[in-house]
């Protein structure tokens, strides 16, 4: 008997389908605004760095690399305790300057978004038919369609492997 699947759950595979699309989006956003304001940040305090000097512009070159690097880490490891240390990060380095407190309300709001889509995938990574919420794969893997075509290949098999179609007949 062939698996057919029902309309209604053909309109939640599209649906979770749709939903994972805009997670991958919105991740792949999120992460990039990490790397180029945490980036350009640690590249903009090292260059003040060599130009006035200083212990505290190297802390806040280490601070910055850790936020970004942190909030990285949490958005593509669905990791909240990374998300968590990034924004202490972010309210550390804000005890060294002017240049802390104005990304902080940044990173804030970046670990903010992370954990609403970390949310986001753990859910949808708990529904049937994750990663692909393909109906055609599902109706593949409920037909068992490995086993039958093993079986389909060993009938075929012994069908004509005795035929005796020998060229002497001819």
């Amino acid at each position: 008997m062939i698996y057919r699947m029902d309309p209604q759950k053909e309109q939640e595979f599209a649906h979770h389908s749709m939903r994972y699309k805009r997670y991958q989006q919105s991740s792949s956003r999120v992460g990039m605004v990490y790397i180029f304001l945490f980036g350009l940040a640690a590249v903009g305090a090292v260059f003040l760095d060599f130009l006035f000097g200083g212990e505290r512009l190297f802390i806040h070159t280490l601070l910055f690399m850790a936020t970004g690097g942190l909030g990285i880490a949490g958005i593509y490891k669905q990791n909240t305790l990374m998300l968590g240390l990034s924004c202490a990060a972010s309210l550390v380095n804000c005890m060294f300057g002017l240049f802390g407190v104005v990304l902080m309300p940044a990173a804030i709001g970046l670990a903010v978004r992370s954990f609403f889509l970390n949310r986001e995938y753990k859910y949808l990574s708990q529904q049937e038919g994750f990663p692909t919420f393909s109906v055609l794969q599902a109706e593949h893997d409920a037909n068992g369609s490995a086993d039958k075509f093993e079986e389909q290949k060993k009938q075929f098999q012994s069908r004509y492997a005795d035929t005796g179609g020998k060229m002497e007949e001819l």
